[in-house]
């Protein structure tokens, strides 16, 4: 079983990423939990490591397809003074939540191929300095309108 250190750093994360994906493959590994996903309309690539120093737990090497939408439902539900731990086993992704009280909620794993993004980013030193608000609001009104575009 896995403890999530940051908890609330972990349910912000796991937040935004929702409002992109829906399912996704979560990598277990020996460099932490790695999220590298496309949105539906592979507009949008998302990586997301969260590095062993985060995490509480041997880490093994495991790869689970989730929907992370209804991770992320569940993880909504945490608040800053609860601890988050995660397990899982070849059929099964557990969240179990302890706090004043105790939850524990399972979600069936799933079988998704994974795209990779064939692109060297370092041809393209981009910097960017703008307020995270307004690159949040960049990224849900991209939201609204891709399956227009």
């Amino acid at each position: 079983m896995l403890k999530i250190k940051n908890t609330e750093n972990f349910k912000r994360a796991l937040e935004q990423i929702a409002l992109f994906i829906d399912e996704c493959n979560i990598h277990v590994n020996d460099e932490g939990i790695i999220i590298n996903a496309f949105d539906s309309a592979q507009m949008l690539y998302i990586e997301y490591n969260l590095s062993p120093e985060g995490i509480e737990g041997e880490l093994g090497s495991n790869i689970f397809g989730i929907n992370i939408v209804e991770m992320n439902k569940v993880l909504s539900k945490i608040s800053n003074s609860d601890t988050l731990f995660i397990d899982f086993n070849p059929y099964e992704l557990y969240l179990v939540i302890e706090g004043n009280y105790n939850r524990k909620y399972t979600f069936p794993l799933k079988e998704l191929d994974e795209k990779e993004l064939n692109i060297d980013i370092k041809e393209y030193p981009i910097t960017t300095k703008l307020s995270s608000s307004i690159l949040k609001d960049i990224f849900v009104s991209s939201k609204l309108v891709a399956d227009a575009i």
